[in-house]
């Protein structure tokens, strides 16, 4: 068969990979991966830091992980979960900000998963204590927290004559001219950046605090006690310390710590890595990176002076749909370590609408609870907040500001990211081959009516597994109504919200069976014994079926269809079955088991289905998949199916009549540069951006905000003729959220530069 077609307008978001060609071209296998092994996608670069899997997040260690329990432990991580990685060379570093003055008692290092040292030395852990120059530069004013992971580069320490010598001491620091240069990716470091590091505080002299798999287990507590290595060290409030880890070992594999997601939960910034080997860093630099994950390394004080209030039990408030008044409860107390007056003053509740001056409502209190109310806003309002506190002695503390938005429906169509693998983003992954269909996308908690009946068609993606269950009555209801769409996709959505991972025979009345047409389920196929989980399955597609004959006509006798999640995206192998109820219609069937080292299938093996479709007589139309539809691939010749036009996702939308983009003729090569309007604008949650290349070159398009600062990189490569269509979803180059505002989009090439104007709704 002949696996040459035209593809246009595929557009990797992230990335920027581009496979618009002029002519007819072989599809591409050259595709960067969301995650592979232990790589996560953050700025462009493989990250080998963070894992998140099904087994390992969360983990119940969490609820034995702070057996100090006492009021001065400081710690970070409301929950936590492994692993974060760190290979040897690697140093990381956790900071504290005193909040009075005390005494540093202890270190509590618990790591998550020993690197495996069968046959060599154990890899080893040495912890020191430093005071920080961290986080104010040299011109005395803090980073702004712009300055993270990609953009986090703050440089490394040599001998002022090889730049292969970096490490976390020198004669020299390199990064503290603002247009100074890195030598690997010509990343600029952060302005007026300092050595993190001050003064090493402990141990002092020639002790080591060191520990390595032979002393200590994983999944522990592993406390050090400063006296133990020969002194406890006394700081002042306001004094930043850090709990610096050098990997000593010598093994390859990585060692891994517990670890939580920094943003809401600290500001500034307060874990840092150094990176060891030559241009591995996040940035593509090598030396300190501010991340924006915590590693979770609790330190223990006696304070020996006054500190101001404490704030806890803090109200969430997640995104809503509501208009009305939202309610902020918290616990907020005041002691004096120092004997003195104690006692809280004042509770103020702080909010902004949309980046606006700040409003502050007084709380009112009840012994320690207080309470305070935000006005209710319009939809598509963003609303950031927090509190402050202020104790008898004019001491003062202050939560870190967290955001909300009264999520506005736009669009007719409806993405549920049900997942945490990764941020809402991806969806422009699985949505890539059909950049024309708008969506709004809702990966804030359990969908109801009030939610769902905005919409005409639904798409819930649940990736390696869902994160929340959906209120499966309202979708009934909806679908009942007529003319109406549901798909979902996803690994381990029938165990966790439908039949508990126990095969189940379902009948009228259940919403599987009368809306997606199964009759009984057929939970983990693929699993017989440990570590099937991390295995290959072998899928088929259908020959002339609705969704999934383009594929098979692709595959035909020369390629195998596989289902590899692992490679793909980071998560198990957990490939759900179904028997039809009758009507439905097959798209994918499956071989129970996975594939053995040669990619075979087993002799007893037996086939299951795998995917379903299902039209109901009121016109309404839905489809099951049993496992995450970005994770297909084939062999012996690799091809990303997940990312095609033709793969289920594209052809399940087209099947229930949804007007996305196919596969084309290759159009006309165009005759000038060009940068067209961005279209929806103004838009929420994606817009998109074309443009016109009449000969090869590099091409650059980037997203500013309105002061002029860079937020992403949409594509940046050599680029043949074409037209081409980039994808932007309102995150910056750490696929965080970005406000509401005007952004500007702007295109450089050799001899054509062009901006536009556009503006982000929330």
């Amino acid at each position: 068969m002949n696996k040459k077609l035209t593809i246009i307008g595929l557009t990797l978001l992230m990335f920027g990979l581009v496979f618009a060609i002029s002519g007819e071209s072989s599809l591409s296998t050259d595709v960067s991966h969301i995650q592979s092994d232990y790589e996560s996608i953050n700025n462009g670069y493989a990250d080998y830091d963070a894992l998140k899997s099904s087994q390992q997040w969360p983990n119940p260690y969490f609820n034995n992980m702070n057996s100090r329990s006492t009021a001065d432990t400081m710690s970070y991580c409301p929950d936590v979960g492994g692993q974060f990685v760190f290979t040897p060379g690697d140093y990381m570093l956790v900071m504290y900000q005193m909040p009075a003055d005390g005494i540093i008692k202890g270190v509590n290092i618990p790591v998550f998963e020993w690197a495996d040292t069968s046959g060599a030395s154990e890899d080893g852990l040495k912890v020191s204590l430093y005071k920080l120059n961290y986080p104010n530069g040299s011109d005395g004013s803090s980073y702004p927290t712009d300055y993270v992971d990609g953009s986090g580069w703050m440089g490394y320490a040599w001998d002022g004559a090889d730049h292969g010598t970096a490490d976390i001491e020198g004669d020299s620091w390199y990064g503290d001219v603002e247009d100074e240069t890195g030598t690997c990716a010509d990343k600029t470091a952060i302005p007026n950046v300092l050595d993190p590091l001050s003064e090493k505080i402990w141990p002092l002299g020639f002790q080591q605090a060191t520990f390595g798999p032979s002393q200590v287990e994983a999944q522990v507590d592993n406390w050090l006690n400063t006296v133990d290595y020969g002194a406890e060290p006394e700081l002042v409030q306001g004094d930043w310390v850090g709990i610096l880890i050098e990997n000593q070992g010598t093994m390859v594999e990585y060692t891994g710590f517990y670890y939580c997601e920094g943003d809401g939960v600290v500001d500034p910034w307060i874990f840092a890595k150094f990176y060891d080997t030559e241009c591995d860093g996040t940035s593509g630099e090598t030396g300190w990176h501010l991340r924006h994950w915590v590693v979770h390394f609790p330190l223990a004080v006696e304070l020996t002076g006054d500190r101001a209030p404490i704030i806890s039990d803090v109200t969430e408030l997640p995104t809503t749909l509501s208009t009305e008044a939202r309610t902020v409860e918290a616990t907020i107390t005041d002691d004096n370590p120092a004997g003195g007056d104690a006692g809280v003053a004042s509770a103020t509740l702080f909010w902004s609408i949309d980046g606006e001056t700040y409003s502050e409502v007084v709380m009112t209190a009840e012994a320690d609870d207080y309470t305070g109310d935000i006005p209710g806003q319009a939809p598509g309002t963003t609303v950031t907040w927090y509190l402050e506190a202020i104790d008898v002695l004019d001491n003062a503390s202050a939560t870190v500001a967290k955001t909300y938005n009264v999520f506005a429906p736009v669009e007719e169509n409806l993405v549920i990211y049900n997942s945490d693998l990764f941020g809402s983003w991806i969806t422009g992954y699985y949505l890539d081959s059909a950049p024309v269909w708008y969506y709004d996308v809702w990966s804030y908690g359990t969908a109801t009516s009030e939610l769902i009946d905005n919409y005409n068609t639904i798409l819930e993606i649940s990736g390696g597994g869902p994160l929340f269950c959906n209120d499966t009555e309202a979708l009934g209801s909806w679908l009942d109504t007529g003319d109406k769409n549901y798909i979902n996709a996803g690994d381990e959505w029938m165990g966790a919200c439908i039949d508990g991972w126990a095969p189940t025979d379902f009948a009228e009345g259940d919403f599987v069976y009368d809306y997606l047409g199964i009759a009984a389920s057929i939970p983990d196929f693929n699993y017989g014994t440990s570590g099937d989980q991390s295995g290959i399955s072998r899928l088929m597609a259908v020959d002339d079926d609705a969704i999934s004959g383009d594929l098979a006509d692709f595959l035909a006798d020369s390629l195998d269809l596989n289902y590899d999640p692992v490679y793909e995206i980071g998560a198990s192998n957990w490939l759900d079955g179904a028997d039809a109820v009758e009507g439905a219609t097959v798209s994918f069937t499956g071989y129970s088991g996975i594939l053995d080292e040669n990619g075979n299938v087993a002799e007893d093996a037996v086939i299951h289905n795998t995917a379903l479709y299902n039209e109901l007589p009121n016109g309404s139309k839905t489809a099951w998949f049993g496992f995450d539809v970005l994770s297909l691939n084939t062999s012996p010749s690799y091809y990303w199916i997940g990312i095609q036009d033709f793969g289920p996702l594209p052809k399940t939308l087209t099947w229930m009549g949804e007007e996305i983009v196919g596969i084309q003729n290759t159009p006309e090569t165009p005759k000038s540069f060009e940068l067209y309007n961005n279209y929806p604008n103004p838009f929420n949650p994606v817009t998109e951006i074309k443009f016109d290349v009449p000969t090869a070159t590099n091409v650059e398009l980037k997203i500013y905000n309105l002061l002029g600062a860079e937020v992403t990189t949409l594509h940046n490569d050599y680029t043949v003729p074409g037209t081409y269509t980039k994808l932007w979803n309102g995150t910056n180059d750490n696929g965080l959220n970005v406000p509401s505002g005007v952004y500007f989009y702007r295109i450089q090439t050799d001899g054509f530069v062009k901006t536009g104007k556009m503006i982000l709704l929330k």
